[in-house]
């Protein structure tokens, strides 16, 4: 068993102790999920326990010393005394947990010279043996610390995502808010230009009109209106060349589209930990099914996979509600894409659970199409998180290259489906 504490020695055939074991691996700390807080610090071995052992040690030495002196003084008879073998007994048992050699026959001869020669030995054996619980102490603590430092780096790192996520959803707000503004300025300068015609030609009226005869009122009532329709065009005019023109307007819809795919990474990224699923088994069981049902279907025909998919619909009460293509090497769903997605999703009941199922085509390596498939699976279900109901549940998973969709067409193969589960 791996541990870091020593195990209690046990006497081989001819009574010696077997020497202590231990393991001088540090053992590895499993660091959460989403780590917020530094790892708590290991549990020490109990050194007041192992003080206490040497000093009872020490303590009943000096007993047998004083003992077996006192004995020596009297009789031979009493190196049989009850209390003295007693005593011995209890002396042999710590040194063995300690790891020492046991005593002595009783009926050898014991000099104070040869007890100190062995508490000398004891002691050195003893300062050894706590040398090294030192420092497989120090390894772990230097273990702990580099774990405390990476959690650390990991909290900070997730702190500038949160702030970078939320900088750029507040320019992804500011750029729609302008698109939407130049939309409107658009329809107002189709406006203006109807204005400014419908004035130019009520000034060509009033022009035409005083070429003639008029009286002298109306002559000063044209060249008034006259003057307040000039004004008004020459009004328009301004406004007219203060509107953004078309080359501003693309630049906008540019910018606001690379600024979602940018968001979208962030997103995904962020809450890959949360919604992509490593292993299966992580899955519901009704999701289980549909997985394992779907892995099955690989190497079967376009119409046995169309067949298979309304057998699951009717047996798992699950279906394909939304079909996500992508670009060779992009994770990045479409603008227009994401409206659709949310738009399928509108309409399914409170209890659906959503399972994301990303495909790769069979050209290319299949590590870079696993890790880019993932990528598009999680993009995926971070829209569908976003637009799920409370008790709804969104997970992705990645189901492996595959040329089930086609066997012409590499791009019909770099698909994610959204399949919808409803509780049977």
């Amino acid at each position: 068993m791996d541990n870091n504490s020593a195990e209690t020695p046990t006497p081989n055939a001819k009574g010696a102790p077997q020497p202590l074991q231990y393991n001088s691996q540090p053992q590895p700390i499993h660091q959460p999920a989403y780590p917020t807080a530094a790892v708590a610090q290991t549990t020490r071995p109990n050194q007041g326990s192992l003080a206490a052992l040497i000093l009872s040690l020490v303590a009943l030495t000096g007993v047998v010393v004083f003992l077996i002196t006192r004995s020596q003084g009297t009789n031979n008879g009493a190196m049989y005394d009850p209390e003295l073998q007693a005593l011995r007994t209890q002396v042999t048992e710590r040194r063995l947990a300690l790891g020492l050699s046991a005593n002595p026959d009783a009926s050898a001869q014991v000099t104070a010279e040869s007890l100190t020669n062995r508490i000398s030995n004891d002691a050195g054996s003893l300062s050894s043996l706590m040398r090294e619980i030192t420092d497989r102490l120090s390894a772990k603590d230097r273990v702990i610390a580099q774990k405390n430092d990476e959690i650390d780096n990991a909290a900070r790192a997730r702190e500038s995502l949160t702030t970078e996520i939320a900088t750029l959803t507040k320019k992804l707000q500011e750029l729609r808010l302008n698109s939407s503004q130049a939309s409107a300025l658009k329809l107002q300068l189709e406006d203006t230009k109807l204005l400014l015609d419908a004035a130019n030609k009520e000034i060509a009226r009033l022009r035409e009109a005083l070429n003639g005869a008029p009286s002298q009122d109306s002559l000063e009532s044209s060249r008034a209106l006259l003057a307040e329709l000039e004004a008004e065009r020459d009004r328009l005019i301004a406004k007219l060349n203060s509107l953004p023109d078309e080359n501003d307007l693309s630049a906008l819809r540019k910018e606001n589209r690379r600024l979602s795919v940018e968001l979208q990474e962030l997103r995904s990224e962020t809450s890959r930990n949360r919604l992509f699923v490593e292993n299966s088994d992580s899955l519901s069981l009704n999701a289980q099914a549909l997985y394992n049902q779907l892995v099955s279907l690989e190497g079967h025909s376009s119409k046995e996979r169309l067949q298979a998919y309304e057998q699951i619909k009717s047996e798992l009460n699950a279906k394909v509600v939304e079909t996500v293509s992508f670009s060779t090497g992009s994770s990045a769903v479409e603008f227009e894409r994401v409206g659709v997605i949310k738009d399928s999703l509108e309409e399914t009941p409170n209890n659906a659970e959503y399972l994301v199922v990303g495909y790769a085509s069979k050209t290319g390596n299949v590590d870079t199409n696993r890790e880019i498939s993932s990528k598009r699976a999680t993009t995926v279900a971070t829209i569908a998180d976003l637009e799920r109901g409370a008790s709804q549940d969104v997970k992705a998973v990645f189901l492996g290259q595959t040329d089930r969709f086609s066997k012409l067409n590499d791009y019909s193969n770099q698909i994610c489906e959204i399949w919808e589960i409803l509780p049977n």
